[in-house]
């Protein structure tokens, strides 16, 4: 050893290697609660291709770090929802919401342009079956404020759709509220088995809608009590929103078939997380909550959300089915080609083909972090964000009274 050096020789690269701390387990990543947590086969193969924002309904929030240590490269920021490759394929370019500044116009056609390169290879699911709805079921749907989902899963249907379509307003105000709603409701009047009714109440359908039914699926998407404009959701409205989803539970239950189910989709993000949905069943309505289905909304294209009573949309990249079943059918699958528990540790179009209903693990979800990983590589996005040299020498400088002292300091040397 050489003289001062107390110890023997230094470690080698090998042997620092293998003495490092091994990563941590994939399954202790805390995305987001995994429980009855599913995806559909489209979302999955969506994600596959690198789409944004389907990586984004999956985590909710990309992280920043992992196992303390910063991410590089970072993931990619989230996206408008219109460039997910099926949505583009589905609208075109023209229907995208426009930049929200003319900096980032160059940037966002880009996008749209690579999304819709991408849209030819992403599958469009089974046509037998439309997200978690098939053309053989009965539905009703509750609450459809301006009839656009309605509308979508009735076309998306591709076939003489059983639906009974509904609003809490009366005609009048839907089509005062909803510019486009008087289009929407003529071509649903038009539909051969769709009855679209007014006036539901949502608390009261054993009673209002009984003579309907009865029903495979009863659909109440983004359900909330009207509040003043711009308020809906927050802690004060909190019980008044759990006594209406309660109330909702009793009555949908009451109208479905034998191997049924009412859907409730919601956001999860707070203040709507307060909200415990899959807690509200009332005492005494034997019915339980079975699953959760990611959200997906670019399987109905041209649904908006919107909010109650007014033409305004709002992100739902964080909305989730809650599924509920009667307690006695509580272990049916409900007609759904669901995987059992994950053979496969990732998602793949293998699994996608097979399943209707994948399974989310916190291995899958770090899947997704990876995604986001490579489309911050590979994307336009990236690619417009890097800063050639001109960007920097062709800045003109300022003549202050320090810059003149320091060009003369410079001019000593």
């Amino acid at each position: 050893a050489r003289q001062g050096h107390s110890g023997g020789a230094p470690p080698s690269l090998r042997e620092r290697k293998m003495s490092a701390p091994a990563p941590a387990d994939p399954e202790s990543y805390t995305f987001r609660d995994t429980d009855k947590l599913y995806v559909l086969p489209e979302t999955a193969e969506c994600l596959l291709s690198r789409c944004v924002p389907c990586a984004y309904k999956l985590l909710v929030a990309a992280p920043t770090k992992l196992d303390d240590e910063k991410l590089t490269p970072p993931c990619h920021r989230n996206v408008r929802p219109e460039l997910c490759p099926r949505q583009a394929m589905a609208n075109g370019s023209n229907s995208a919401a426009e930049p929200e500044s003319s900096n980032e116009g160059s940037d966002a056609e880009e996008e749209i342009d690579a999304a819709a390169q991408t849209a030819e290879k992403v599958s469009a699911g089974p046509p037998a079956r439309v997200g978690l709805y098939r053309p053989s079921q009965h539905i009703l749907v509750v609450g459809d404020g301006d009839f656009t989902f309605s509308l979508a899963l009735m076309r998306s249907l591709q076939s003489p759709a059983r639906m009974v379509c509904t609003s809490f307003q009366s005609g009048e105000e839907v089509r005062s509220i909803y510019p486009e709603a008087d289009q929407t409701l003529s071509d649903l009047s038009e539909a051969e088995n769709v009855v679209v009714q007014h006036e539901v109440d949502a608390t009261k359908l054993d009673v209002t809608l009984e003579s309907k039914g009865p029903f495979d699926r009863v659909i109440f998407n983004f359900p909330c009590i009207a509040f003043e404009e711009g308020q809906d959701g927050q802690a004060d409205q909190l019980d008044a929103n759990k006594n209406l989803i309660g109330e909702f539970i009793r009555g949908a239950i009451a109208l479905l078939r034998p191997k049924g189910e009412v859907h409730i989709v919601h956001k999860t993000k707070e203040p709507f997380s307060w909200w415990k949905i899959p807690e509200q069943v009332p005492e005494g309505v034997a019915a339980s909550m079975v699953r959760r289905v990611v959200f997906d909304r670019s399987v109905y294209p041209g649904y908006v959300p919107r909010k109650v009573g007014q033409n305004k949309s709002f992100p739902v990249f964080d909305a989730v089915t809650y599924c509920f079943a009667p307690t006695a059918e509580a272990g049916d699958n409900g007609c759904y080609a669901v995987e059992p528990e994950p053979g496969a540790a990732l998602l793949t179009n293998e699994l996608a083909v097979k399943y209707d209903l994948l399974r989310l693990t916190p291995k899958r979800l770090l899947q997704a972090v990876t995604m986001l990983q490579l489309a911050s590589k590979d994307g336009p996005a990236h690619a417009a964000k890097k800063r050639l040299r001109g960007d920097f020498i062709s800045v003109p400088r300022r003549d202050t009274k320090k810059s003149r002292k320091r060009q003369r300091k410079r001019g000593k040397r």
